[in-house]
């Protein structure tokens, strides 16, 4: 039965009164708004948006939209709230003391909140509104990429963070939409018990899922990503949420989709943990917006356009990627209309190849390479594959020493032999928008990278600024730029549902007993005293094959914040799972294989004062066989020489992905006798902490 998703959109930059301003909330919604929009057209749901941004979005305003465009959403329906903008704090009265022992409310700050005679829209006001749609029988869903509580407007350099100082004015109860006995009965009713409780989860009023950007000590921030025009503002939140329904073929859980965000986040900011909390534990479960938004073709139309010339019905909303730096873009081979699933898997049959050119949010321009059989024919389509994807370079900002600086470009130049310039790294002329920042610095003769967006500096330091040092240092940051790759990899076209293979990840107890994990949030683990000492927290990793006739391939990395990429925790790299069947992480521990994992915080590490360090394990799954080990490397600052591995004699489309991720060699075209390997990824960020006192360890 057709159903409507009543969605209401709420991004404020500019502020009345003494507010910061931000520059990426309308982006954000904006961005939002249009994937949807795109994404829904054609389907059997109906799409009913409303957009509100800055001085729309004053209190009265969100509230008005809230009732009269989410009111209208009934049973079957789905109504969605999104709010970009700053989160904050006020001075809550009297007559709601007995449920907020601290006396604040956590806020929402609308255009006109801190204007005179203005209020925020505080937990207790957007509980009344989730009751009030909920009550009516919608799937409610609400995102917030905003910080949850205020005392301060930034983080690192070039990051904003979207918190503003709390309201200490002392706010009437009347200026309230919700009375003190609606409220306390809101708050009585509990949030999720699947993931750890944030200050709105008091509003688990009405049943509906909550994403939010961060963990109520934390702030959620806001800088520069690629854009359709180029870089633009946007909440890391935001832009990593739109990337994953963008990039992923399959439908999503509301789990799924928080483990991939969580992750990628913390690959790019610091401390900040998408957090997932749900009225009803089950309905994480549930496919994102209910279902609405289906799996994203991995098959596209290719035919001729009498004004933009060739071009595919697939667009960035589709997960096709924009044109990089150096010529690399996303690769298609193209059928006759007629060709069955079979051939589509196979590049005899394909009638020829073609490259993108332009990416448009709904469709790319496309530019064929090469004919196979006959020129094509603009009277007639085709159906399109991807068969490779483009891996952008790592961005850098050079700072510091002139002539240092200049033996690295240098070295960067010629790092794959003379006059072969590097194709993983490429320097960004302002520190804004760049990933990382690379600081000669003459005073200590060393040069130092670090990621623009690390509240932590964790850097890693190379001694000398001769040509020797400016070798090892541009070897870095290829290193560094083969991380960022293998963390962020992911297959937009893939056939394979998300949980085709389930990762289920058990915490060992000090007795040995296991505890299963919800990780969709992420995980935080923590170092624990046990007889007197301190123990560093242990982990199982299983897999479970949850398809009922496809035999998979498995291979399971672990990234650490220390820049290496361990490919060992399977067998070979990796192990081959029939529908049904499971498989354990392993780690090889004096000559004996064990699957019980350590995480701990290195003593050297720890010794400079960091007491919480980021790993992401990423599972990724494949129709066909592929070599792990293309990704692995070790750990920096150790000196990187990069290693030349031999390709196999049969190459997937896989295989020749991971291998570009060390060599970038995307001139070597895929031959006919390649097969196409279907293939997903998952990703799970953890956090281990190490209190400074923790010096004995078992």
């Amino acid at each position: 039965m057709p159903r409507t998703i009543y969605a209401l959109f709420v991004g404020i930059d500019d502020y009345l009164g003494s507010v910061n301003s931000l520059r990426g909330c309308v982006n954000d919604v904006t961005r939002l708004h249009d994937l949807l929009t795109t994404r829904l057209a054609g389907g059997s749901d109906r799409f009913n948006p409303l957009l509100l941004t800055n001085g729309q979005a004053t209190r009265q305003g969100i509230i008005d939209a809230w009732r009269a465009h989410l009111g209208q959403a009934g049973p079957g329906d789905v109504a969605l709230f999104c709010y970009a903008g700053h989160g904050s704090q006020e001075n809550a009265p009297p007559e709601f003391w007995d449920f907020e022992p601290d006396h604040l409310n956590e806020t929402l700050v609308c255009h006109d909140s801190r204007a005179p005679g203005g209020w925020d829209l505080a937990d207790k006001e957007l509980a009344q509104l989730i009751a009030e749609t909920a009550a009516n029988g919608p799937h409610c869903a609400v995102i917030l990429d905003c910080c949850h509580s205020g005392s301060g407007t930034r983080d690192a350099e070039d990051i904003t963070v979207r918190q503003e100082r709390a309201d200490t004015r002392t706010r009437p109860i009347a200026s309230y939409i919700v009375t003190p006995q609606q409220a306390a009965q809101l708050h009585g009713q509990p949030a999720s018990a699947a993931s750890p409780a944030t200050p709105w989860a008091a509003i688990a009023s009405g049943r509906h899922i909550l994403l939010a950007a961060c963990r109520p000590e934390q702030t959620a921030k806001e800088t520069l990503f690629p854009g359709p025009n180029g870089l633009e503002r946007r909440g890391a939140f935001s832009y990593y949420l739109q990337d994953t329904l963008q990039q992923t073929g399959a439908s999503l859980s509301y789990r799924d989709l928080l483990t991939r965000v969580n992750a990628l986040v913390q690959s790019r900011v610091s401390n900040q943990h998408p957090q997932l909390e749900a009225s009803e534990p089950a309905d994480l479960e549930q496919p994102f917006l209910g279902g609405a938004i289906l799996a994203a073709p991995a098959m596209f139309t290719l035919r001729a356009d009498k004004e933009l010339g060739w071009m595919v019905d697939a667009g960035a909303v589709h997960g096709i990627p924009q044109p990089v730096e150096g010529g690399e873009t996303t690769r298609l081979a193209f059928f006759p209309f007629d060709a069955d699933a079979a051939a589509l898997r196979s590049l005899d049959a394909a009638a020829g190849q073609a490259s993108v050119t332009q990416v448009s949010p709904g469709y790319s321009l496309v530019a064929p390479l090469r004919f196979d059989r006959a020129p094509l024919n603009t009277h007639t389509t085709y159906k399109a594959v991807v068969t490779s994807v483009p891996l952008p370079p790592l961005t850098v900002a050079f700072e510091g020493d002139a002539a240092a600086l200049a033996l690295v470009r240098e070295a960067l130049d010629n790092i794959n032999g003379p006059g072969a310039p590097s194709l993983l790294v490429c320097e960004r002329a302002q520190a804004a928008g760049a990933e990382y920042r690379l600081l000669a610095d003459a005073a200590a003769g060393r040069t130092s990278i670090r990621r623009t967006t690390d509240a932590k500096n964790l850097a890693v330091e190379t001694p000398g600024l001769a040509a020797e040092g400016a070798l090892v240092a541009a070897q870095r940051l290829e290193h560094i730029a083969r991380w960022v790759s293998a963390a962020r990899l992911v297959n937009p076209a893939t056939l394979l549902p998300r949980d085709a293979v389930r990762l289920d990840i058990f915490r060992v107890g000090a007795d040995g007993a296991t505890e299963l994990l919800e990780a969709s949030s992420g995980l935080r683990l923590a170092y624990e005293q046990v007889d007197g000492g301190w123990r560093w927290p242990r982990l199982q990793l299983r897999l479970t094959n949850t398809t009922d006739d496809r035999r998979l391939f498995c291979m399971l990395l672990d990234l650490t914040e220390k820049y290496s990429i361990y490919a060992g925790l399977l067998p070979r790299g990796g192990v081959w799972l029939d529908p049904g069947q499971e498989a354990w992480a392993t780690v090889l521990v004096r000559g004996q294989l064990r699957k019980t994992l350590d995480l701990f915080i290195p003593d050297d590490l720890w010794r400079q004062g960091v007491t919480e360090l980021h790993d992401i394990i990423k599972l990724i799954v494949s129709t066909e066989e592929a070599d792990a080990t293309l990704l692995q490397q070790s750990e920096l600052p150790v000196k990187v020489t990069p290693v030349m591995r031999a390709m196999p004699g049969r190459l997937n489309t896989l295989n020749r992905l991971m291998a570009r991720v060390h060599t970038r060699d995307f001139g070597a075209a895929p031959g006919g006798d390649e097969t196409f390997a279907d293939w997903t990824t998952l990703e799970v960020a953890t956090t281990v902490l190490r209190p400074a006192e923790a010096t004995i360890t078992a």
